[in-house]
């Protein structure tokens, strides 16, 4: 099996964009038509890569991983991969980490790796990342605050097995019921506890609080109708349970850094 290694900044896709930064590489990639895939590769540096849209069916070694909207995979130096894609048009936004980011935050390559755990916020934090390069020319302070702050939240977080039974309950109502309106006090009286327990405990496992992730939730589901459907931003926003448009709008822009509109440009 013959593998290509890729340089800093250089990638298969098409078409490309690098935004170079100290000890650190953004990089948007983009595969707009239809494009024979498949070549074995592997990057000089460890990498993160977010799927905004479109998909490709990964292989590693011994493992093939399905990728598709919204997934993040952590790549290690030098390892080789191989990437069919089978939706178009497809676009990455990916950060390369250079070993002396590693060394002066005292990280290894296995607490990157933590971060790709499924985790919504992960995927908010690159939108983030990438609306700070394309909104502000001296973006490095603000790009490394966010990357370090994702890493942080997912070494202290608590591991899913960790989490008591009833906040797995809690858990299963904001995803099932995510577009209602229900209160604390309900969801307290199914999980059998008081509602200050959730109040209190939420944030130690989740990293937020309960109502951000339920923004973080609803905005997730809105991503998903702006790529799937021609819908309108309101019929999206009545759909996703918000109170109207101009709320719809007010979040996801605290939320993913950019406003709807120019989100589904992107």
């Amino acid at each position: 099996m013959k593998t290509l290694t890729l340089d800093q900044g250089k990638y298969l896709a098409p078409q490309y964009t690098t935004y170079h930064l100290p000890q650190l590489l953004v990089a948007v990639t983009e595969y707009k038509t239809p494009t024979p895939t498949g070549q074995w590769h592997r990057h000089e540096n460890c990498m993160l890569s977010y799927v905004l849209y479109g998909g490709n069916v990964e292989s590693r070694k011994n493992q093939q991983i399905e990728r598709t909207s919204g997934c993040v995979n952590f790549y290690h130096a030098h390892e080789p991969h191989q990437n069919i894609y089978k939706q178009f048009p497809a676009k990455h936004i990916s950060v390369e980490i250079g070993p002396d980011f590693l060394n002066k935050h005292q990280l290894q390559e296995g607490d990157l790796a933590k971060v790709s755990e499924n985790n919504q916020r992960v995927g908010f934090t690159f939108t983030q990342i990438l609306q700070e390069l394309l909104s502000n020319n001296q973006a490095t302070a603000q790009v490394e605050m966010l990357l370090l702050e994702l890493i942080s939240h997912h070494l202290h977080r608590k591991p899913v097995g960790s989490h008591p039974h009833w906040l797995k309950i809690v858990r299963e109502i904001i995803h099932d019921r995510w577009n209602e309106q229900v209160s604390l006090e309900e969801m307290a009286l199914q999980a059998g506890v008081y509602p200050s327990s959730i109040s209190k405990h939420f944030r130690k496992y989740f990293g937020c609080t309960l109502g951000h992730y339920t923004r973080q939730l609803k905005v997730t589901k809105a991503i998903e109708r702006m790529q799937c459907t021609q819908e309108s931003l309101t019929e999206i926003s009545y759909y996703c349970g918000f109170a109207d448009q101009s709320h719809f709008i007010k979040v996801f822009r605290q939320i993913t850094g950019f406003n709807p509109k120019n989100f589904r440009r992107l």
